[in-house]
């Protein structure tokens, strides 16, 4: 297996296990959290155990470009320092929690269901026409995921259970569409694509 593969997956099983139940926290040193709160003044992050905020500037431009495409109450664990008990700098961002990918989502195959920042429920849209498919993308049934940074507009998204994993990248293209490509664990190589839609519910209807 590809080793930058490997490690990939080593890290999103170890993050998996800690993210079952996200609570944002302030927790070793060095290591941060919680939630992201943007308004027009810029963005905070805020954390619990006990409740604090901070201003949130980023130490690099990387870490610049992978907050621009985080959204209001995204969740993010990573590493900084706070600077005078107001300001935290943020050298890394490990993972992230979308809060705008939670809820239901339709596709071709499935119709996922994005339940918490750790788990996610896949239901074949057409049966018959989904078993063949197992081998491209996600089998059906509860599945944990992660998500971390990635270059661009895109997200690196890990899916596991018991039975197998599975390597994607996801885009969000508006707030109510995104596209999902399915990767092979062992080369990297593109497998598929598909194109996810939420569903509207009186919550997230215009």
């Amino acid at each position: 297996m590809n080793t930058l593969f490997k490690k990939f997956i080593l890290k999103s099983l170890l993050f998996a296990t800690c993210l079952y139940s996200l609570t944002p926290s302030a927790m070793a040193q060095d290591s941060v959290e919680g939630f992201v709160s943007r308004d027009s003044r810029g963005l905070t992050f805020i954390t619990s155990n006990p409740s604090q905020s901070f201003q949130l500037k980023a130490a690099t431009p990387t870490v610049t470009q992978q907050l621009r495409k985080l959204g209001n109450l995204d969740a993010i664990r990573g590493t900084g320092k706070v600077i005078a008990g107001k300001t935290l700098i943020l050298e890394t961002i490990d993972f992230v929690g979308l809060h705008r990918i939670l809820g239901s989502w339709t596709s071709p195959k499935y119709l996922f269901n994005f339940k918490t920042f750790a788990e996610v429920t896949l239901y074949p849209t057409y049966p018959r026409l989904t078993r063949a498919a197992t081998q491209t993308s996600p089998g059906e049934g509860e599945m944990k995921y992660t998500i971390t940074p990635a270059d661009g507009d895109t997200w690196k998204v890990f899916f596991s259970n018991p039975n197998q994993v599975i390597l994607a990248s996801l885009k969000m293209t508006s707030s109510q569409q995104a596209t999902m490509t399915f990767y092979d664990e062992e080369t990297g190589s593109e497998k598929s694509s598909i194109l996810l839609t939420k569903v509207r519910t009186k919550a997230n209807l215009p």
